[in-house]
């Protein structure tokens, strides 16, 4: 069992509780101060760190173990006290990461599961996941597992790669086209680019990470224009979204 001290870093979640709307089941009023709140924590017996803190409102209980932040939430305080009290039970900014990723060119033959298990073979947790027509869309709770998804792509168990992208890019199908994030180049991912890195921000070989220009003045490699080399409005881009495919056959008959 752990008392109250200060938790490192961020907690892992927080409790509210408003102290204005405490009432007695006669509806007298009450209001619950910071030393009762912590003493019905440490009758809890949590197994983490966690401490109190006051608003001009309510008070915050922070717990550095989810579980004991859900026993608290579980305290039936009108036993104990007999008055009722409104929580609200709340997550650490580093649980906010909601990004959604579309699968490309998923066959319809494989079934959702085994997506998912393809995505836990490269360690990759996801949310929501569901089809849409011949693509996947994901939602990635982790930045850098974001990140590794979109630069690598799915390996669907050595048989096949599937390509990422932001779901952004994909809300208009005339408006895609496959660009890599290592050279800025067309047609290829990351995972498959032979070419040097290239800025997306200014062109230069670096990583946009170590770009010192200045984000509001970006410089696109492809055209020049004052845009990012992802733009969707980059000139380049739309030339070759709007570009003809053009089949070639190849004969071997000798005339």
């Amino acid at each position: 069992m752990c008392d109250s001290v200060s938790i490192e870093g961020i907690p892992k979640c927080a409790v509210y509780i408003t102290t204005c709307t405490g009432e007695y089941l006669d509806k007298k009023e009450y209001t619950i101060s910071k030393e009762h709140l912590e003493e019905i924590i440490h009758s809890l017996h949590p197994i983490g760190q966690w401490s109190v803190s006051e608003t001009s409102c309510g008070l915050i209980a922070y717990f550095s173990k989810e579980h004991d932040a859900n026993e608290l939430l579980c305290t039936k305080f009108d036993d104990k006290m007999k008055f009722r009290f409104k929580m609200a039970k709340l997550g650490s900014n580093r649980n906010r990461f909601r990004q959604n990723v579309i699968l490309m060119d998923i066959p319809n033959q494989i079934p959702l599961q085994d997506i998912s298990f393809a995505l836990q073979n490269q360690d990759i947790d996801v949310g929501n996941i569901e089809r849409r027509k011949t693509n996947v869309r994901l939602e990635i709770t982790d930045p850098n597992k974001y990140k590794s998804l979109i630069n690598n792509g799915l390996n669907f168990f050595d048989a096949a790669l599937f390509m990422a992208q932001p779901e952004q890019y994909c809300k208009k199908e005339k408006d895609y086209i496959l660009q890599c994030f290592n050279c800025q180049g067309f047609y290829h991912i990351a995972a498959h680019c032979q070419e040097y890195v290239r800025c997306v921000r200014c062109g230069d070989h670096h990583n946009v990470e170590n770009c010192h220009r200045p984000r509001n003045d970006p410089f696109c490699c492809h055209c020049g224009g004052r845009h990012h080399a992802a733009s969707i409005h980059c000139p380049v881009r739309q030339q070759l979204i709007n570009a003809t495919p053009v089949s070639i056959t190849l004969s071997t008959n000798n005339k």
